[in-house]
């Protein structure tokens, strides 16, 4: 896949991540730049100096610079769980909003993102600029969203869909399971029926202006941050 953009290439160099190469617009000395080449060279990474970066990258929001991943960002979800918090995305069509919740699980320290491959947008270009680089310091795993909820409560990781129904328990209030697995839906459409059926709980952000909802992302933050700064309850 090639990416694009400062900091994703950057934070891929950063990172474990395989480059095939390095892609700089010729005649390009800006800081950063010179910073990525510097990196590049230090991980033997070849680097190339490029007449049409656009090209290069099929892209012309690449601020200049693109790379090669040598291998794939997303994994299959393992039948092995060994982590006791997840993020679970399901559907989300907008690749800016995708990257975007990518980041904000990275910023707040939650490292495990599942998301369904039929009816999304999956990992892109797009996702990963928007991501400013989250993707390269995350675990991305691809699964089946019924399977994957039947998987993590077999490993008795609650399933807890954020969901702005009446009936739904505030957030603030709620008592955290130990080990959770947090579901968000897509931009439209919410968290789908087969999930919030089988969820363990429901919860909502509690909200006081007059819109009705969230942008993805931004309900994420909102979350993310109550859940760490709350305990989690602790096992019978």
């Amino acid at each position: 896949m090639i990416i694009y953009g400062v900091n994703p290439v950057a934070e891929a160099l950063r990172s474990p991540q395989e480059l095939d190469w390095v892609a700089v617009a010729k005649g390009k000395d800006r800081p950063a730049l010179s910073k990525i080449r510097r990196s590049a060279e230090q991980r033997a990474i070849p680097i190339r100096e490029v007449d049409d970066i656009d090209r290069e990258s099929m892209a012309r929001e690449n601020q200049g610079v693109c790379a090669s991943c040598a291998s794939s960002l997303a994994k299959p979800l393992p039948k092995k769980l060994d982590a006791s918090r997840y993020v679970l995305l399901d559907g989300l069509q907008d690749p800016h909003n995708f990257g975007a919740a990518i980041r904000v699980c990275e910023c707040l320290g939650f490292r495990n993102i599942i998301y369904h491959t039929g009816d999304s947008c999956g990992l892109t270009p797009a996702a990963i600029k928007s991501s400013s680089g989250a993707i390269f310091h995350v675990r991305l795993f691809f699964s089946n969203l019924n399977r994957a909820v039947q998987h993590l409560q077999e490993d008795e990781i609650a399933i807890c869909a954020m969901e702005n129904t009446a009936d739904a328990v505030d957030l603030r209030e709620a008592a955290i399971p130990e080990k959770y697995c947090l579901v968000l839906g897509s931009e439209g459409r919410g968290v789908r029926h087969n999930i919030l059926r089988n969820a363990n709980h429901v919860w909502r952000l509690p909200l006081a202006g007059k819109i009705n909802s969230l942008n993805v992302s931004c309900a994420l933050t909102a979350a993310l941050w109550e859940l760490n700064g709350r305990p989690s309850a602790q096992p019978s």
